[in-house]
């Protein structure tokens, strides 16, 4: 990879919203995948709900809380509520 700052989410984002002919400011609440968490802020980029390199500046400010200005992950995400490891998983079995 030529730049790890950089997800697929820049040509899976404009693709989704290009066929559901919306943009980014037309979204206002997201559910992002947040396996580790510098995934969010490069999503919020990629995805173009930032610029690059806005997206920790507008998390450590509070742009993604629950009455944030672009709520994100309101269950908790992965991180928090949802993502089981596979240790665990079988285990629940």
């Amino acid at each position: 990879m030529p730049d790890l700052t950089v997800t697929a989410a820049t040509e899976s984002g404009r693709r989704a919203f290009d066929m559901a002919g919306l943009t980014p400011g037309d979204v206002d609440a997201v559910e992002l995948y947040d396996a580790f968490t510098i995934t969010s802020v490069l999503f919020l980029e990629d995805l173009g709900f930032r610029a690059k390199g806005e997206g920790g500046p507008f998390v450590a400010d509070g742009g993604i809380a629950p009455r944030g200005r672009l709520p994100v992950n309101t269950n908790g995400g992965g991180l928090s509520y949802g993502h089981i490891e596979p240790s665990v998983r079988g285990a629940l079995r």
